[in-house]
């Protein structure tokens, strides 16, 4: 029955019951296994080692009970978060979590998280490549999510780090995709980007139907002034700003001490 098998996994180690063939054992050892990297010392803890090489077959497998995969892809970003060395499986895991967005609403969710928790840990043009190869998926649903998560992307980390060029490469024939959602999120990308670059967008959309140039245009001019400004930070500039503010500390003298 259910339970005896579930009992009786319960004895095994996490790594086993992790690609155990029970659904039920691999739902609650992901849960574990989240929780274990959230309450890990520091990221170089054992945990990210003897685990990092199942997480491809976390992804891989779970296709028939989302809420099981859910669960697997939370460990994952919980992975990404923590652990040190997690860069490695960016390559290794990038195309799996990306075919994510094609799934419910939950996996949809859990993939955009991943993908820039990628982002933060290494670079967004690191990742970018990736996205953009997303785009010619045969899924409508996985090529809105991969320009939707562009979108993030430039929100979260900002202007300054986003691969503009790279994208103007390409996004014009994104507005003559077949389906309505790629349609209206390539739009929402243009608009976003004219936030943060202003009028040399206008030369950029050029290249697109005069129709939809008019639709941009007429949505460029609505936007409030301000510019936008960054809501996340990569790990990068963390360490930069954390160092540059380590070398502006006082030095303290024994003096100022003693008194």
């Amino acid at each position: 029955s259910h339970s005896e098998v579930f009992d009786a996994a319960q004895g095994l180690p996490l790594v086993e019951r992790l690609v155990h063939s029970h659904w039920k054992v691999r739902q609650h050892s992901y849960e574990e296994l989240e929780k274990k990297y959230k309450e890990a010392l520091d990221g170089n803890a054992p945990i990210f080692k003897s685990t990092g090489n199942l997480l491809n077959t976390i992804l891989q497998g779970n296709s028939s009970k989302p809420f099981v995969r859910d669960k697997g892809l939370a460990a994952i970003l919980g992975y990404f978060d923590r652990c040190d060395a997690a860069q490695r499986l960016i390559p290794v895991l990038i195309d799996g979590v990306i075919e994510c967005l094609g799934g419910k609403a939950g996996a949809q969710q859990s993939a955009k998280d991943i993908i820039l928790m990628m982002m933060e840990i290494s670079s967004v043009e690191q990742v970018m490549p990736a996205l953009i190869k997303g785009t010619e998926h045969k899924v409508p649903k996985v090529v809105s999510g991969c320009v939707e998560t562009m979108c993030l992307a430039l929100r979260s980390f900002g202007i300054s780090v986003f691969p503009t060029t790279t994208v103007l490469k390409v996004f014009g024939k994104w507005f003559d995709h077949k389906d309505t959602s790629v349609r209206n999120q390539v739009q929402a990308l243009v608009i976003e980007m004219y936030k943060w670059i202003g009028a040399p967008m206008k030369k950029q959309i050029e290249v697109l139907r005069s129709a939809q140039v008019a639709i941009l245009i007429a949505a460029f001019e609505a936007l409030p002034e301000e510019k936008p400004k960054a809501e996340r930070r990569l790990r990068s500039q963390l360490d930069q700003e954390e160092s540059a503010t380590a070398s502006q500390a006082p030095e303290l003298d024994e003096y100022s001490l003693s008194e």
